[in-house]
């Protein structure tokens, strides 16, 4: 993008519990939800958007 130009960050298919910050594209939060997670993440200036596809896998709490 060219300078000063503002960004917007999306996601989809994150793990329950987690959320983007569209303002700055931080992936934030807690997960208590075990599996596999197919997300997308995009950003875009407006103008052209770019997106990269991920796999999240979430782990079971181990037992105390």
């Amino acid at each position: 993008p060219n300078a000063g130009t503002t960004l917007s960050f999306a996601a989809a298919g994150l793990p329950t519990g987690l959320s983007i910050n569209a303002g700055n594209g931080i992936i934030s939060g807690t997960t208590t939800t075990a599996g596999r997670y197919d997300a997308v993440v995009s950003v875009s200036d407006g103008t052209r958007t770019a997106s990269a596809n991920f796999v999240w896998t979430i782990a079971a709490a181990a037992a105390p």
